[in-house]
């Protein structure tokens, strides 16, 4: 408590602070500088005032927030001092603000804790008022001191846990109830829940448990932990033996049934469980006595004597989620129907007195509404609904109107009818819920009843009760449900009294015996231990459907990170943590006993993996549903730019934290990464595993990983464009060894279509981006749950197409970082959003996405992403120890702690380490000159020879690194425009890429050197400026990239070798085997084999001078493939290109390819082919070579069915039909041309066959039994 004291005197003393504020501070020798500041402003930033790291509380919103979250030495806090070392004047934009602007400076701060780190939180209006104009900050000082006793980690001491559960031993049976009252387990009762009452003591019999209601949000709230013994009653256990007539009674509760009490309004409000209507219990047989209820007697002495109780009803019928996110539902709904009534039975009405009427109603009406409620025909409430906007980022509705009144009932029984005065034909509402509190005369109701009453409540009070009821009453009490006692009373005159303190607010229950309540059973609980788990790096919480992919799962990263990962079945969370009902904070809890257990950072677990999706509907009131993992919905849920969905709620683990949405959302710091991998069955599970594990295969090497690419929306006055731009400009700054790729909407012509304004040539770019592979890639703009922008150029059709993870094309899977609205949203059970099929796609897509579920604001997008790439571990003291995913999405979002982060999630494994190449690659000469001192220029059609090394970490030279490097040489910036297809939301715009490649190659390494060769082409841009060779090597264990970006390019060499000849053109379809006129599917492999003297041109910068290609000689159709040119091993004067042809029709193409030599000769070569669609396999030119043959022959035909393994038959007879032999061969995913079976003329029996004719059959077997057959001669002349 002395760290909470000290907090408390902090934020005291800073209201003091303020209220002393001057310019100028005094120095004491305990204050010392934490912060020291400039306020880099914007000035081109319009009415909208923005400096670097500016914070908005929403995209209305015109003053920013200056924010900073600062380490500290110690927790111990005593003053701040901010002071202004330089000011300006500012000019208040005219646009209204709700930000008042005060004479002075006024900080918000607290102290926060990041993996047992204190850190400042802080936050204050960059701008004051002095007389009547405004004033600006532009640096500020901030100075703490610090308190005695200061304890640099914060760490404190710790909460006490169970060291194993109680769940660890024995057999235990789980029980449910669903009503507050006294249950009964009888002989037959046990007999149906699995346990044989004759085998057992009954004095052992023990009952454990938490009771009803949620595991409290808040960290510092009390709990139980794991499950607490329950005292219970036993008749007849005496003699040992569970007899036929004995029975087991307790107290249950139900879920549905829970109020808080107000005491300053002296009121009840309803406390609804979220998660579960259900109250679980665990009933064992152990080794010693139960925990039995006690007695106490009734008090004597002077009491205030009562009769009387209040009487709690709830109507919640929970039929919509308007919005389908948030914890609200509703329920009726006045549409058609604009009248419901609700019949209500209070026992024993105590007429005179007055009865409390809570009701809770919303609508949707672009006019003012008006529900009126009566009871029995009388008005008692009428409730206004305000008018609500149609903009789709406007609240769906009003909001919840709850409303209070009073009202008399002569009789018991009423009527509470509910009309709702529909405006217009558009206008609907909803009934959200009603309550009532009524005095009711103490009676025996029913045999079987739980009362309380605050009527006598107060320190010292005590109270008698008198209860009509028969002798036969017991009652217990029931304040403490998990440890009931038994109150003694006397009976007289038809009435039970008894007496007791009633200091606090006290529940009762009582009972006669008549009418016990039954339990449900919940099934036999396997023996498990959560408690006792030690040293957990992290874990795996997963539905029990996938627990064998998850266990998979943790074994590749325990082996390959050197990790200690616990799988844990969601299910066993619940049973440790909430008493067996599902509980988000019972899974927050699990993760804080380590947390809280850890003496050191180092022991603090790091990740979270939550394998299952979530769902908005925690109760499965809808179906289907898929709600395998819990997720956070927020207490708004009718404003969609308010209302959201995060995993981050279960990554606060300190004592003060876990207070989102009853207090401060965005004033706590994660501190554990989590991630999600929203599967729903066994074989999505399955699938993204493999997916995560292919990951780090060395298939997935290559140059890809070398490779960012940057994505922006059109319109909104450039605003996407403007920061994707900036951003990947800064980061082409810090770490020139990544190449960037630019794809910016607006750069490409936007055309008009039935269906809309589409990009087709920039959906082909995003598509090949992904396709061709990049280490991340990055989106900003608009999108939704079915894909990106407006202009479709990225859908669910894109999103299944993609093959970037099939180990036949080579791994190549990005991260996705979308700045965007919604576009994995994860808790929809009636839809997949696009984000979500990214990650689930089997065959391609992304390793994981840092992305949006909900609606998010430009400006905190652009700052979000920023603060990512801070993060994501480029930097060379990152690479020492490359963060894990987690890491980084972590710090990423305490970096930027606005409400705004809590939209983003990860979907994927946290414990994933991106692919960053893992060595360095150096230049060391060029044609022979030290790179240190070579000041030559690469001029066009001159030759040059480079040679480099690979190093370590450190830069070192790795004499043992022997693998192969693929240097890549680019001309100098090239300037860009935009199109400005749509102003003015959006006009030109000017922008960079470094993207003519003038060489890519691929030589060998040996002892970690290599050399290259190349002549530069005649395309080359010919003014003078620096150019950059990029590097990426691999020897399929380690790989490694590194750059030059001082070399300078220009002009053209003062003589260079006499060329006319164009390249020479070899052209295959999927493998080298096909021939020309040959057969195959609707997506075949394009192979171009090309070799020319001085190397072939792939810049890109003549016009028309492209390695392209086009069908059927569709010249508007024709697709240039420059990019997918890769020079033969230590030659630039060969290579090849290979790509993927799609989506072809069925019928027989002719396809043109042409080549450009450095010098800018010409070649064409012809391939003609037939497409058959794969869905009906086939096969032709069925023949067998030599033919006629003597001692060896070859069976060859064309087939359709590219990448799939195949049993091939072949059969021969005689003319006869008699059967000679059998061939057969299984021929595992080639091409599209079969050679693989061969025969040498001999019969089964290895005798020679006579000369003469035979018959031949060939069948084809394809995956999913389908079957082709085809019959042909051969000649055998020995």
């Amino acid at each position: 408590m002395q760290f909470l004291k000290k907090l408390r005197n902090f934020m005291g003393k800073s209201t003091l602070l303020i209220v002393l504020y001057i310019s100028v501070i005094q120095h004491s020798n305990a204050q010392e500088l934490l912060l020291q500041s400039r306020l880099i402003w914007d000035n081109q930033a319009g009415i909208k005032p923005h400096f670097k790291g500016a914070i908005y509380e929403n995209e209305q919103e015109i003053l920013p927030f200056f924010q900073q979250i600062i380490p500290l030495k110690s927790a111990q806090v005593e003053e701040i001092y901010l002071q202004s070392t330089q000011e300006s004047d500012f000019i208040l934009p005219n646009t209204s603000s709700n930000k008042t602007i005060d004479e002075i400076y006024k900080p918000i701060f607290h102290v926060a804790f990041e993996r047992g780190k204190p850190y400042l939180f802080l936050k204050f209006l960059p701008f004051r008022k002095e007389g009547s104009s405004f004033k600006k900050l532009e640096n500020v000082k901030i100075e703490i001191k610090y308190g005695t006793n200061s304890n640099a980690t914060g760490f404190k001491k710790k909460p006490t846990y169970a060291a194993n559960s109680v769940l660890a031993s024995g057999d235990w049976v789980k029980i449910g109830t669903t009503q507050n009252g006294i249950y009964r387990i009888d002989y037959a009762t046990l007999r149906g829940l699995g346990i044989n009452p004759d085998q057992l003591d009954p004095r052992n019999i023990k009952l454990y448990g938490r009771g009803a209601g949620m595991v409290p949000q808040q960290n510092s709230k009390a709990r139980v932990d794991d499950l607490k013994e329950i005292p219970i009653l036993l008749q007849g256990e005496s003699d040992g033996k569970f007899n036929p007539g004995d029975f087991i009674a307790f107290y249950g509760e139900s879920q549905l049934n829970q109020w808080a009490y107000n005491e300053n309004t002296q009121t009840y409000s309803f406390v609804s469980n979220l998660y579960c209507d259900t109250t679980y219990y665990f009933l064992t047989v152990g080794t010693s006595q139960g925990k039995r209820i006690s007695k106490i007697p009734s008090l004597s002495g002077e009491s205030a004597t009562i009769g009387s109780y209040t009487y709690l009803y709830f109507y919640n019928n929970e039929r919509a989620n308007l919005i389908k996110s948030g914890k609200v539902w509703v329920g009726e709904e006045f549409d058609r129907i604009t009248q419901q009534s609700f019949n209500v039975s209070v026992p024993y009405l105590i007429t005179s007195e007055p009865i409390k009427f809570k009701s809770s109603v919303t609508a949707r009406s672009f006019v003012e509404s008006q529900f009126t409620v009566q009871v029995n025909g009388n008005g008692i409430l009428n409730q206004t609904c305000p008018i609500v906007r149609p903009s789709f980022e406007d609240p769906y509705t009003c909001g919840l109107r709850i409303n209070t009144t009073n009202f008399l009932s002569s009789s018991p029984n009423f009527t509470v009818n509910y009309s709702y005065n529909k405006p217009s034909s558009g206008s609907i509402g909803w009934l959200d819920f009603f309550e009532i509190q009524a005095k009711a005369e103490l009676r025996n109701v029913n045999g079987n009843f739980v009362f309380k009453d605050a009527a006598n409540m107060g320190s010292g009070k005590v109270t008698k009760y008198q209860i009509g009821s028969n002798r036969n009453l017991t009652v217990l009490d029931v304040s403490n449900p998990i440890d009931p006692i038994i109150i003694e009373g006397t009976f007289a005159a038809n009435s039970y009294s008894f007496t007791c303190a009633t200091d606090s607010l006290k529940t009762f229950a009582a009972y006669d015996g008549s009418n016990y309540l039954q339990v449900t059973n919940a099934g036999k609980i396997a023996n498990q231990n959560l408690h006792s788990l030690t040293n957990p790096d992290g874990f795996i919480i997963t539905h029990p459907n996938f627990i064998g992919e998850a266990k998979r799962l943790a074994e590749f990263h325990n082996k390959k990170d050197n990790l200690n990962i616990h799988v844990v079945n969601i299910q066993d969370v619940y049973n440790e943590f909430s008493s067996g009902a599902p509980d988000l904070c019972a899974l927050r809890d699990f993760f804080k006993m380590f947390y809280d257990r850890a003496n050191t950072v180092a022991e603090m677990p790091k990740y979270a993996t939550l394998m299952g999706r979530a769902s908005y509907d925690y109760k499965y009131r809808q179906k289907p549903n898929s709600n395998f993992i819990l997720t956070f919905e927020s207490n708004e849920s009718f404003d969609p730019t308010g209302s959201y969905c995060s995993d981050d709620f279960l990554g606060f683990l300190d004592d003060a934290e876990g207070g989102w949405d009853i207090g401060n959302n965005n004033g706590e710091l994660l501190d554990i990464g989590i991630g999600r991998l929203p599967v729903t069955n066994e074989t999505e599970a399955k699938q993204v595993v493999d997916k995560i594990m292919s990951y780090y295969t060395s298939t997935s090497f290559g140059s890809w990983r070398n490779k960012l690419v940057f994505t922006a929306d059109d319109e909104d006055n450039n605003l996407h464009q403007n920061q994707a731009d900036n951003l990947a400009n800064s980061l082409l700054n810090l770490y020139p060894e990544y190449n960037l790729e630019k794809i910016y909407l607006d750069a490409y012509k936007k055309e008009s279509t039935a269906g809309g304004a589409r990009f087709p040539e920039a959906q082909k770019a995003i598509n090949n981006s992904i396709q061709n592979g990049c280490l991340i890639f990055n989106y900003t703009g608009h999108g939704g749950e079915v894909g990106l922008t407006a202009e479709r150029v990225m859908g669910i059709d894109d999103i299944n197409s993609w093959t970037n993870g099939l180990e036949s094309n080579g791994i190549k899977l990005p991260l996705f970082l979308t700045a965007t609205c919604e576009f994995s949203r994860f808790d929809d059970p009636l839809r997949f959003s696009a984000g979500e099929l990214v990650l689930l796609n089997p065959s391609g897509g992304a390793v994981g996405l840092f992305t949006t579920v909900r609606l998010v604001f430009s400006g905190t997008n652009a700052d979000l992403n920023q603060k990512f790439y801070d993060n994501v571990g480029f930097d060379s003291v990152s690479q020492l120890n490359p963060p894990h995913l987690g890491d980084i999405v972590r710090k990423t979002k305490n970096d930027y702690n606005v409400v705004n982060t809590r939209n983003f999630t990860l979907l994927g494994d946290p414990f994933l380490i991106l692919a960053y190449p893992y060595y360095g690659v150096k230049t060391s000469t060029i044609n022979s000159t030290d790179v240190a001192v070579f000041n030559d220029t690469l001029k066009a059609l001159k030759k040059f020879v480079v040679t480099g090394f690979v190093t370590d970490k450190n830069g070192t030279k790795l004499n043992t690194y022997n693998g192969v490097v693929y240097p890549v040489v680019y001309d100098k910036f090239t300037n860009y425009s935009t199109l400005g297809n749509n102003p003015p939301l959006s006009t030109a715009m000017g922008f960079q890429m470094q993207n003519n490649v003038l060489y890519r190659g691929k030589s060998s390494v040996n002892n970690g050197d290599f050399t290259f060769s190349f002549v530069v082409p005649k395309d080359i841009a010919y003014e003078y400026g620096y150019g950059k060779i990029s590097y990426y090597a691999n020897n399929d264990l380690k790989d490694a990239n590194g750059y030059n970006n001082r070399i300078f390019i220009g002009g053209t060499a003062d003589s260079s070798a006499k060329d006319t000849k164009g390249p020479d053109i070899q052209l295959y379809l999927n493998d080298t085997k096909f021939v020309n006129g040959g057969l195959t599917n609707q997506s075949p492999k394009l192979i171009a084999k090309l070799y020319d003297e001085n190397g072939i041109n792939t810049t890109g910068r003549g016009i028309g001078r492209d390695l392209m290609y086009v069908l059927n000689n569709n010249q508007t159709q024709a697709v240039i493939v420059n990019d997918y040119y890769q020079a033969t091993l230590n030659s630039y004067q060969s290579g090849e290109v290979k790509y993927d042809i799609s989506n072809l029709a069925a019928g027989k193409y002719q396809l043109k390819f042409k080549a450009y030599d450095v010098y800018n000769n010409a070649s064409e070569s012809t391939l003609d082919f037939e497409v058959k669609s794969s869905e009906k396999p086939s096969i032709d030119h069925l023949l067998n070579y030599p033919n006629p043959f003597n001692n060896l022959t070859t069976f060859h035909f064309d087939h359709n069915l590219n990448g799939q393994d195949l049993n091939v038959l072949v059969q021969v007879f005689t003319v006869n039909g008699k059967l000679v032999k059998t061939l057969q061969t299984n021929n595992l995913a080639t091409g599209t041309h079969f050679d693989l079976l061969h025969w040498d003329g001999k019969d089964e029996y290895g005798d020679k066959l006579a000369n003469g004719v035979y018959i031949y059959k060939c069948k084809v077997y394809s995956p999913g039994n389908k079957t082709i057959e085809k019959t042909e001669k051969l000649v055998i002349l020995n």
